[in-house]
């Protein structure tokens, strides 16, 4: 799915509370979008470089800057101490905990947008996609507006967007760009899944969530079972 642009921000309200780097260093730097993917980077983006169990996004922060990023927030000290110096020293930061904050910079950047719908967040061992679904297929029938964010597809108000998704769960700037794309095409409720990886990883953080439903609950699932909680 293309990466769209979100509504400009200020860098200093993005990393307010996140940091305790001056906001006043970022306070003129607008944010116009934002990715964990150097090849969807666009001007005036902010790049947020993780270390993954896949992929290293500290690898490719040069390659994210000549693409137009204007910022980059790093979970590597190394990747920071490797550009000390360069022209591209004041554009790069540091931050602990990078990956537990996404979805809360994310959040912000996108104006909040779980906030402007009517969430329901549905977990448990089996039965999420079917729950998600009819969820939105209900609230249709009695004219709601009602997305729903699956293992499946994304679909917003009956019409889907995007189709065979690696993850229960979107990762934190899609699930807030996904949300905010809703927010623009006036959709009113959504339902999505949330897997117990997607509760450890923190990819559900910065969401508002009016409704918790728990389908149905699998021994197999002990290990992450507290992560549940959260929700």
């Amino acid at each position: 799915m293309k990466q769209i642009s979100s509504n400009s921000n200020h860098l200093d309200d993005l990393l307010s509370g996140l940091t305790k780097e001056n906001p006043g260093n970022f306070k003129n730097l607008l944010i116009k979008g934002i990715s964990l993917d150097s090849r969807q980077i666009g001007e005036g983006f902010l790049f947020c470089a993780l270390t993954g169990e896949k992929a290293n996004g500290n690898h490719f922060i040069e390659e994210a800057f000549k693409k137009g990023a204007v910022f980059c927030l790093t979970d590597s000290k190394e990747s920071v101490l490797h550009l000390k110096g360069s022209n591209l020293d004041p554009n790069i930061l540091y931050l602990k905990d990078l990956k537990k904050n996404l979805g809360v910079i994310s959040s912000r950047l996108f104006n909040d947008p779980s906030k402007n719908l009517e969430t329901f967040a549905v977990t448990g061992t089996n039965g999420k996609t079917s729950c998600v679904e009819l969820i939105s297929q209900i609230a249709q029938l009695i004219d709601y507006q009602c997305g729903y964010i699956s293992t499946i597809e994304v679909s917003f108000d009956g019409k889907a967007v995007n189709h065979s998704s690696l993850l229960t769960t979107p990762d934190p700037i899609s699930l807030q760009r996904y949300f905010h794309q809703m927010v623009k095409e006036n959709t009113q409720q959504v339902a999505f899944e949330v897997s117990s990886h997607g509760l450890d990883q923190h990819r559900v953080d910065g969401t508002s969530i009016d409704t918790a439903i728990l389908t149905i609950f699998f021994s197999r699932s002990l290990g992450l079972s507290r992560k549940y909680s959260k929700l």
